[in-house]
């Protein structure tokens, strides 16, 4: 800890996650009292949690910089894994709100910066087989059914090109800090816990849910609906593909899923797009 200031007192920060990360953290002091660093351990029970976490940080760091806090030291100490980070101070929900503007341009820039063209096994694996499970969950009401049916449609028929970004994956509020003073880039924030990241995961997902989060209005949504339509090369209505496509892979993948309860998120989510997208629509004509 010397190496990085941390020589004064330690202090276990207490979290409340929903469905837990495997890890206990502690915040190490200077000698003037001030926080310094981040040490996490991981627990017997999820040993390879932590690891995995780490090693999606150092790959989101290394593709959009350092808005995404790389650890300091990572390694193995008397049998347990450990990572040290750099402490970043939390922001309040109004902090938050008033830089929504910003965190908003910075996800955008995260799309234009990793989107692809994926190859036709990628679409294979990564559109059509979530849109089939979805298709055969039984929570799905059937107007959604058969909506994701049409969605298989369009893209057998090359009518929806879709494209693949980096995805966070659990993108809210809480994963949004206080830039450091060493911090070595424009943004006033950081995002942190990278664990269920996506190098090609699905665009519009983290936006929805992040801006559900922040409860930005339709209207305030839309004209980011607008950039990212553009980014991916879609209609608006098309926007709602991509949802649907990572609540299949959810229902597939279950411990990337960030909901306790995915059949309200997808319903709520997609309300909340919808209307979204008709004020995108309105800004068109």
């Amino acid at each position: 800890m010397q190496p990085h200031g941390g020589v004064g007192k330690i202090k276990e920060l207490i979290r409340t996650d929903r469905k837990g990360d495997g890890q206990k953290r502690f915040v190490a002091f200077n000698l003037a009292g001030s926080p310094v660093i981040i040490i996490a351990i991981s627990l017997p029970k999820y040993p390879e949690l932590l690891r995995v976490a780490a090693e999606c940080a150092l790959q989101a760091h290394a593709r959009l910089g350092a808005s995404v806090p790389a650890p300091l030291e990572m390694g193995i100490s008397d049998g347990v894994y450990f990572v040290i980070t750099r402490y970043c101070h939390p922001r309040n929900r109004w902090e938050i709100y008033r830089q929504s503007r910003q965190v908003l341009t910075w996800l955008s820039e995260v799309t234009r910066r990793t989107v692809v063209v994926p190859l036709p096994e990628e679409i294979e694996r990564e559109f059509v087989q979530p849109l089939l499970a979805l298709s055969q969950y039984s929570e799905l009401q059937q107007k959604e059914r058969d909506g994701v049916q049409g969605v298989l449609s369009e893209l057998k028929s090359g009518r929806w090109r879709p494209r693949l970004v980096l995805m966070h994956n659990d993108l809210h509020r809480g994963n949004i800090l206080k830039a450091s003073e060493l911090d070595t880039h424009d943004w006033p924030f950081v995002i942190i816990d990278w664990g269920g990241l996506r190098l090609a995961g699905y665009g519009v997902n983290d936006l929805i849910q992040l801006a559900l989060d922040l409860k930005l209005s339709p209207a305030e949504l839309a004209p980011q609906l607008k950039i990212h339509c553009e980014l991916l090369k879609c209609n608006p209505l098309q926007l709602r593909y991509y949802l649907l496509c990572a609540f299949g892979f959810f229902l597939l993948n279950p411990s990337f899923c960030p909901f306790d309860k995915l059949d309200e998120t997808l319903r709520i989510s997609l309300e909340y797009l919808d209307l979204s997208v008709a004020k995108t629509m309105e800004m068109n004509v």
